[in-house]
């Protein structure tokens, strides 16, 4: 589970891949063209795996989680839905028959936007995953504005007036 989208209809259990190349999914089933180019693209970027299968255990985690926190009936109310992104423009997928969605980065947006926009969960279970993850994150560290955060690393950057900037020792006019 690379990345999890926690929305008002459902959480979306993301699977990213970085590939570049021909992929081909069938069902469940991943490969890649063969001949030459396929056989670098392995040896460079590594083998393809399952990503359906990786999609499907971040969700058994996620159900699981649900489960403990909330208890198996409320947590049998929360959709969870796997997605498969490829993020690499120069990807080409065949997709046949997937068992879950599979698609490009530059298609994902409207998907994702359907399923966590879709009614099912309710406002009251929402609420409380929402309390219960911000809980657990301020036991860890301390809560950061992102605005903040924004402008002390932006005023790190700016050379504060009236105040001389350092220079290379070949541009300082001062020797």
């Amino acid at each position: 589970m690379d990345h999890l989208i926690v929305a008002p209809g459902a959480i979306v259990v993301v699977e990213t891949r970085p590939y570049i190349g021909d992929i081909i999914v069938r069902g469940d089933r991943w490969s890649r063209r063969r001949g030459i180019i396929g056989w670098l693209q392995l040896l460079s970027e590594g083998p393809l795996g399952n990503p359906t299968r990786d999609a499907l255990h971040g969700v058994e985690l996620v159900r699981k989680l649900l489960t403990d926190r909330f208890g198996a009936e409320e947590a049998a109310r929360i959709p969870v839905e796997p997605v498969v992104i490829f993020t690499h423009p120069r990807v080409t997928l065949t997709i046949e028959n997937p068992t879950i969605p599979v698609m490009h980065a530059r298609d994902c947006r409207e998907h994702v936007r359907r399923v966590a926009t879709a009614s099912g969960t309710s406002q009251a279970i929402l609420k409380r995953l929402e309390a219960q993850v911000i809980e657990e994150s301020t036991l860890e560290a301390e809560p950061v504005n992102a605005g903040d955060a924004i402008e002390r690393r932006s005023a790190a950057r700016r050379p504060r007036r009236g105040r001389p900037t350092s220079r290379p020792p070949w541009r300082n006019p001062r020797k």
